[in-house]
């Protein structure tokens, strides 16, 4: 049996979207085996506080703006305490602060670890050029899309490993069809789309609701929901009543009941213009939901169009609507597609591949860095 391997991890993110969910599994899925875990978050946010009650030993450190001494000598000392063999940074923001705490703390140190879960490329300015060549020992990309965009910014290819991202199986409810469309108001038979995703601009909603009057134009009865916070909503609303689909469109806010609102769906939709894997989609295929996604960053790594689901061009409401036009006019092809989508997925993105994956990966740049 391996020796435990003591690692940190940090992210300093305020809300709980899917890095933080990816955080908070790899932790736990750690702890479970047996390994010393210790997580840096930010002071009062949902990471920290849900990741105290699931047991876990958490540091909290005040955060403000993108760079912030206070999280850097949080970090030194949580390094210090703990002696962890391996950094793990999950966000942007942490792999910052951990750039600075690599520099200060001389001989003996940890490895840092950056895990990448996004599919745009770091800036191209002397400070995020330097962060990402030398401000790190080593990078988990969470697919090829991700790896291409690490290696674009001066990342040497045995410095990158993939481990893509894992879910742990949602429990749909036998009564989630039933009780999702009674709350909305509508029939058993009525058309039901929906995304599960943060209202930000590289979801691309914007690029859905302009496919929808299409949609309605041969589907009149069919309902989208948008399960989801962000700073979005307000131009997503108004986009709505411009385009004269405000009755067709039913925004939730944030939910935590999404394993429900999937059991309730007919077709998931994930219209990305950018993604780094896409974990959401993971979860409908999970629970047996068809998917139509885009062929942005990861999806394609995902999604096998017509096999496991289908695949839309990013940006283009006219491919969107031409896809899910096909699903909603074909339950056995939907039904086909959420079979072959679940098997897939319970082989390939589970927590357990997971955490194993980010394992190999860090037991890996300890070995090459002896």
């Amino acid at each position: 049996m391996a020796e435990p391997l003591p690692t940190v991890h940090v992210d300093l993110e305020p809300g709980w979207r899917g890095g933080q969910r990816q955080v908070f599994l790899l932790c736990t899925g750690l702890a479970r085996r047996g390994h010393p875990v210790t997580l840096l978050a930010r002071r009062g946010g949902e990471l920290a506080r849900r990741a105290a009650a699931a047991g876990l030993t958490v540091a909290e450190t005040p955060v403000s703006g993108g760079f912030d001494p206070r999280a850097v000598h949080a970090l030194l000392g949580t390094v210090r305490r703990h002696r962890p063999a391996v950094v793990g940074l999950h966000s942007s923001r942490s792999h910052s602060v951990a750039a600075a705490a690599r520099l200060l703390s001389g001989a003996g140190r940890p490895l840092f670890v950056v895990t990448r879960r996004v599919d745009f490329a770091p800036g191209r300015d002397p400070v995020n050029r330097w962060k990402y060549r030398r401000g790190a020992d080593g990078y988990i990309a969470i697919s090829r899309a991700v790896e291409r965009e690490l290696l674009g910014a001066g990342v040497p290819p045995e410095r990158v490993r993939i481990v893509r991202s894992g879910v742990v199986p949602p429990e749909v409810p036998p009564d989630a069809r039933r009780e999702l469309r009674g709350e909305l108001g509508i029939a058993d038979d009525t058309p039901l789309l929906g995304v599960v995703a943060a209202l930000t601009d590289h979801k691309g909603h914007r690029y859905l609701l302009d496919a929808m009057p299409r949609i309605l134009g041969a589907f009149p009865k069919t309902v989208l929901v948008l399960a989801g916070a962000g700073e979005l909503r307000d131009e997503l609303e108004e986009q709505a009543r411009a385009l004269g689909i405000a009755a067709a469109v039913r925004f939730l806010g944030y939910r935590d009941d999404v394993p429900r609102i999937l059991g309730g769906l007919d077709l998931f939709v994930l219209p990305s213009k950018l993604e780094g894997l896409g974990t959401s989609v993971v979860d409908a295929m999970l629970a047996g939901v068809p998917v139509v996604a885009t062929r942005a960053g990861g999806l394609p790594e995902l999604v096998e169009d017509g096999v496991t689901g289908l695949l839309a061009e990013p940006r283009s409401p006219e491919s969107l609507a031409e896809r899910i036009l096909r699903a909603l006019g074909d339950p056995d092809l939907r039904s086909r597609l959420a079979e072959r989508a679940s098997a897939v997925a319970g082989e390939r993105f589970t927590a357990d591949a997971m955490v194993e994956g980010t394992l190999d990966a860090y037991r890996e740049f300890l070995a090459t860095s002896r």
